[in-house]
Order: structure tokens, then C-alpha cells, then sequence
């Protein structure tokens, strides 16, 4: 069910008796179980007939005991148990569910990974109820997510500014929108949303940043690796060589796979599956493959390996970020 489809749900008052959202992606748990605290109750009726319970300071029976209230005022009740996988026994709602209350609509946020499916009170919820699923965006899925974020909002991106800004900020969608959010108040529905604006005011070069010395590396830009490497080991601190070899690393593994894909002849959508590269970054993969054939992206893995123990002492004295850095870029660029 769409966050579309459940808000029209809501506001027809056409719902089931019990919801529960869960999975590893807390954003979209939080933003459908926040369609039911902002639009099912009006003000009043939240004074009487709304009940917030969190699962590491309740039990079930206390949460459907709530559920046999009825409404003080208007048709309906809303009962919320946050955190709800912290809640051990769930006996109870299995017996509140073979008669659940008309009046009462039960939601349930359930983070951090799934109940297990083959127990009969999950049965129950999906028997009388809807159980959704949440799980985390894939990297390839990113760049599309904050377009449609985006636009939803009445602002403009393009494509090479939401893969910069996914890469800059990650897969925490919670960051990502709040980051927005403060993007949003700087701009106007005017003015579109580009590297240069976000990059000046969300403090991240658009210049200096890993990103972009993987980008060099790719195209065996020698002189810009080296610049960003100078920079990266100036504000090691904020860019720890652990951090940046585990992230080329990455890079190599999806160029192997994507030297697999190309004599399996994989058009786009399934080399974007299987590299878990967006379609943006798809476009500059021949060069890359020109630069490093099947070989030498294996060799580079092993000198990221052999670096990453390096770092750890492993056989070696201490070194500093900076030396391990520049030390990591020359052998791979010397392949």
C-alpha cells in the first residue's frame, strides 16, 4: 500500500482494525505510522481517544486492554505502540484480534528487522489486518528517491546533483530529509537545487571528497587524485583512510562485477541490480573498464586488502592516514 493510497484510507475512515509496520528502514515506519497521528483524529478527538504506548514500558495485554476502550467523543479511537518490538509476549493480541473493536484502530511500530512470520499472532495480523514491510533503500535507489523527495516538495534536482548528494550523505533517510528540509528553507521553488548551492550550504566539497578521488581513479586522473589526496590527508580526522580504502575497495568489487555482467551481456537494469551502481554511474563504466582491465581491478582489491592490514599494524609499523593514503593511490594508479 502506498503512502498515498493509506492516506486516502485514513481519510475515508475505511481502515482495518490493526496495523503493523516494521522493518530495517525506520523512516518509512515512522512516516506511515505519522499518517495516523496527524490525519485519523481531529484535535479534540486526540485528547480523548489517542493512546501512545512504547514497547520497553508496556506489555500486550496493557496495549489491548487500551484497544477495548471505547471513544469518549467522535466514532473512533487510535491506540500507537512505538518501539513495539521491544514488547516480548504477544498472546494476548492474538485473543483481541478474534474480536478486535470496530471503534479502534491498532498501530504497530515494530524497528529494528521483522517478527518472525510463522508465529500465529503475525498470522493474526495479517488475517485481520495489514503487516508492511520496510527495508532499506539500495545505493542505486537513492538518486531516483530524493528526485521524487524532491519534487513532492515543489523543488528541482537534476540527476548528477541527487547522485552527489546520495553518495555525500548516504542511506540514512532520516538525514537525507532533514538535510533537505534546511536546503529547502535556504531556496526557493525557483531556484533548482544544484552541486554548487547544496555543496556551499551543507559544508561538503563538491571538489575534495572520496567520491571524487574514486572518480579520478576511474579516469587515471593523476593530477586530481593527487590533489584530493593532499586534501583528504590534511582532514584525515573527518576522512579516516579506513573509511576511504573500505569505499574503493567497493569501487573494485563493482568493476569486477561489472567485467562479469559485460560478457554475460546484462543490459542496464541488471548490471545496475548486480553492481548496485545507478544508472548515472553505469555511464562512465567503459572508461572505467578501459582503464582497468579484469586483472588489474583484482590486483587493485589485493593492494586495498593488503593496506587495510597495514593500517591495523598488522606486520607492520604505525603509519599515519595520510602516508597509508598516498601510499594506496600510487599502487593502484601504478597497475
Amino acid at each position: 500500500m502506498s503512502e498515498k493510497e493509506l492516506l486516502q484510507a485514513i481519510k475515508n475512515r475505511n481502515l482495518k482494525p490493526v496495523y503493523l509496520f516494521f522493518g530495517d528502514e525506520p523512516f518509512f515506519i515512522d512516516q506511515y505510522t505519522g499518517l495516523f497521528e496527524k490525519n485519523f483524529l481531529t484535535e479534540e478527538e486526540k485528547s480523548f481517544n489517542y493512546t501512545v504506548l512504547y514497547g520497553y514500558e508496556t506489555d500486550m495485554y496493557q496495549v489491548t486492554g487500551e484497544c477495548r476502550r471505547y471513544p469518549l467523543i467522535g466514532s473512533h479511537s487510535l491506540v500507537v505502540v512505538k518501539e513495539a518490538q521491544k514488547i516480548k509476549d504477544w498472546t494476548a493480541l492474538e485473543k483481541y484480534l478474534e474480536n478486535p473493536l470496530d471503534s479502534t484502530v491498532l498501530v504497530l511500530a515494530y524497528k529494528e528487522g521483522a517478527p518472525d512470520r510463522r508465529k500465529t499472532f503475525f498470522k493474526a495480523i495479517e488475517k485481520k489486518g495489514l503487516a508492511i514491510e520496510f527495508k532499506k533503500l539500495y545505493d542505486n535507489q537513492l538518486p531516483d528517491w530524493i528526485k521524487k523527495y524532491v519534487s513532492g516538495k515543489g523543488y528541482r534536482i537534476d540527476d548528477k546533483t541527487s547522485v552527489w548528494l546520495a553518495e555525500m550523505i548516504g542511506n540514512d533517510l532520516r538525514k537525507l530529509t532533514n538535510t533537505l528540509e534546511q536546503i529547502f528553507l535556504l531556496s526557493g521553488p525557483d531556484q533548482p537545487l544544484t552541486i554548487d548551492f547544496l555543496s556551499l550550504h551543507i559544508g561538503i566539497s563538491k571538489d575534495f571528497n572520496v567520491f571524487e578521488l574514486i572518480d579520478a581513479i576511474g579516469s587515471r586522473n593523476i593530477a586530481k587524485a593527487t590533489l584530493i589526496v593532499n586534501y583528504l590527508g590534511q582532514h584525515s580526522k573527518e576522512n579516516p583512510f579506513i573509511m576511504i580504502n573500505s569505499m574503493i575497495f567497493r569501487f573494485f568489487q563493482q568493476l569486477l562485477i561489472y567485467h562479469q555482467g559485460l560478457k554475460l551481456k546484462w543490459d542496464n537494469k541488471i548490471m545496475s541490480q548486480k553492481t548496485g551502481l545507478h544508472f548515472y554511474h553505469l555511464k562512465k563504466m567503459p572508461m572505467v573498464t578501459k582503464n582497468f582491465k579484469l586483472e588489474q581491478a583484482m590486483a587493485a582489491i589485493e593492494i586495498c586488502a593488503q593496506m587495510d592490514a597495514k593500517s591495523k599494524g598488522i606486520n607492520a609499523p604505525a603509519i599515519d592516514d595520510a602516508s597509508l593514503l598516498k601510499e594506496l593511490i600510487f599502487k593502484i594508479l601504478s597497475l
